[in-house]
């Protein structure tokens, strides 16, 4: 619609609460009225916390889909929390006890393929950066995690484990701008790898000579694993013909 839509809120104009619209309801059916939303919604307000729990609880079975998308998202980004830097929603859930919702994104990330991704930023200023996100090796969860430890050795740096998430960073941590920043890490391989044009150009002209040796070994070391894995996925057939 190109923003010609206005939206309407007739409660809120009205002055209708959520409390005053639930005894309304209430009122007229005699039943509580539950908040609508997707049972495995996780952006919910802090009082309005313990009624999504109990969501959580009653259908796990589609709740447990958004620990995967965070554990994905944190392994990005960990400062990506659903609740903020520092606050998943992985979290909240042990400490409430929704151990039924951990299992189950934990069985389902056991059993799919993971992928190494190499992630960069270019920082201009606080918040303003450019992003590239590529796979550099596929997996299953045991093998990608010594994949990254087997780079690390290789580069006699040692891996960061950062929450859930182990990370191999090539950067070192710094407050100036630019500022870059580049890391290897594993997760479900359900992340589509992105690079804005113009980025390998942004970022050679910031990179300095100790990253461009390191990124050197990585992708040296990545493109051999690449081809190993490209003739262990080849049919037999296919290579005899």
């Amino acid at each position: 619609m190109g923003g010609r839509r206005h939206p309407i809120y007739p409660l809120h104009e009205a002055g209708m609460t959520r409390a005053m619209s639930q005894g309304y309801l209430y009122g007229l059916f005699g039943v509580w009225w539950p908040k609508s939303c997707c049972r495995q919604c996780c952006y919910v307000s802090v009082p309005n916390w313990p009624d999504q729990l109990a969501r959580y609880r009653a259908y796990p079975d589609e709740a447990f889909h958004h620990l995967v998308d965070e554990y994905c998202a944190l392994a990005l980004n960990h400062r990506s929390g659903l609740f903020g830097p520092g606050k998943s929603l992985r979290d909240r859930l042990r400490a409430d006890g929704a151990f039924e919702v951990h299992a189950l994104a934990d069985a389902t990330m056991d059993a799919c393929e993971w992928a190494v991704y190499r992630v960069r930023r270019c920082y201009s200023a606080r918040a303003q950066a450019w992003r590239a996100v590529e796979v550099t090796h596929r997996g299953d969860r045991t093998a990608t995690l010594r994949f990254i430890c087997d780079l690390a050795d290789s580069l006699e740096i040692a891996v960061r484990t950062e929450g859930e998430h182990t990370r191999l960073w090539l950067t070192v941590d710094t407050e100036n701008y630019p500022r870059l920043e580049e890391f290897f890490v594993a997760a479900p391989h359900s992340i589509q790898p992105k690079k804005r044009p113009g980025f390998e150009t942004r970022w050679g002209g910031h990179a300095d000579q100790r990253l461009l040796a390191l990124e050197h070994v990585c992708l040296t070391a990545t493109a051999g694993r690449s081809q190993s894995q490209l003739a262990s996925d080849t049919p037999d057939a296919a290579i005899a013909a």
